[in-house]
This record gives structure tokens, C-alpha cells and sequence, in this order.
């Protein structure tokens, strides 16, 4: 009888509980108003449009993955700290994107389409002196003629980044836009 229950218990365990591994899914939409972070342990779904507020900081850990629902935007109106290493970047993508952070939408196997998303836009209050953006890849991104990435009258450095599969431009500059763009790969 022991035996029995042992091996009942034991196969609860494997059924009920997650796959080793497998990331949480953390869903983030409206304004960000306090100092954040997103954690790499997690997978981060935008699941309408996320605003970091000004004087704000939204940090962003190297090897996250940040997923987005259809046409949703991150727009940065204070500052981000997105700087991933080059064993360990940081992934925009669409939430189809099965190939980073796993089926994180549960639809089976499937992969991102250029304009999947909106975009991440640096506005023109951004604070540039605390923003860093290094070693990230944004995937499948970009709404009507607008940018994966759009830098609304700034001057941030983006560095060692990939930007590909979208819709349309790879980086939007507007205005007085003149960025640091260093060693960026942008293709598709």
C-alpha cells in the first residue's frame, strides 16, 4: 500500500509541476511610473501599450525576453537600461516568436511575421545620461512607415545590436534625431 501511494505521489509530482526551466510569463501594460526591472528568469509579454513615465528608469537584464501582442509599442519617455552582453542578449520579438522564450502564448509551435508589433520609441524627453541600449535584437517589428526602433528627437548611442524582420524601416529618426549607432546589424 505504501509502495502505491509512493509512486501516486510521485507521478503527481512530474504531472503538476512545471517543466525545470520553463519561464514565467509576466504580462506589463500602461504607464511605468516607478523604477523597474525585468528580470532574465522571465519571460515579459506587453499586452497593450507600456509607457515609461518621465523620470523613470526601466531596466532590463541581460538575456531577457521581451514579447509583444499585436501592434502594442514600448514607448520611453525617461530612461532605459537595456544593455545585454554579447553571450547574453536582450530579445524584442513578437509573441508568436517561439524561437526566444519558448511558446510563451501556448499556440504550438510557430514564429513571428514582419510588423507583428509596433515598435520601441525613444521619445523626446527621454534621459539620455542614464539610457543604454547594447547587445539587444528586436524582431519583427514596425507598424505603417514607421521604425522597428523610432528616436523621436535624441541623441542615444544604440550599439552591437540586430535589427530584423520588420515591417518597414530598421531605425526612424524624427526631428533633431542624431543617435550613436555603432556597430547595429539591420536586415529584413
Amino acid at each position: 500500500m505504501i509502495h502505491r501511494l509512493g509512486i501516486l505521489y510521485l507521478g503527481c509530482l512530474l504531472v503538476c509541476l512545471p517543466a525545470a526551466g520553463t519561464a514565467a510569463v509576466i504580462d506589463h501594460s500602461g504607464t511605468i511610473s516607478a523604477h523597474t526591472t525585468w528580470g532574465s528568469a522571465d519571460v515579459h509579454r506587453i499586452t497593450d501599450n507600456v509607457t515609461v513615465a518621465a523620470g523613470i528608469i526601466l531596466t532590463i537584464e541581460p538575456g531577457a525576453v521581451v514579447k509583444f501582442n499585436s501592434g502594442r509599442w514600448l514607448r520611453i519617455n525617461g530612461a532605459i537600461s537595456a544593455v545585454g552582453t554579447p553571450a547574453n542578449r536582450i530579445i524584442f520579438t513578437s509573441y508568436r516568436d517561439d524561437s526566444a522564450g519558448g511558446d510563451s502564448n501556448g499556440d504550438g509551435p510557430s514564429s513571428g511575421a514582419p510588423g507583428d508589433w509596433g515598435n520601441i520609441y525613444l521619445g523626446a524627453s527621454i534621459t539620455e545620461t542614464l539610457s543604454q541600449i547594447q547587445y539587444i535584437d528586436v524582431r519583427y517589428a514596425g507598424s505603417g512607415n514607421t521604425g522597428s526602433i523610432y528616436i523621436d528627437q535624441n541623441d542615444l548611442a544604440i550599439k552591437d545590436s540586430v535589427i530584423s524582420d520588420g515591417s518597414s524601416h530598421g531605425i526612424s529618426l524624427y526631428g533633431n534625431a542624431s543617435p550613436v549607432l555603432d556597430g547595429n546589424v539591420i536586415r529584413g
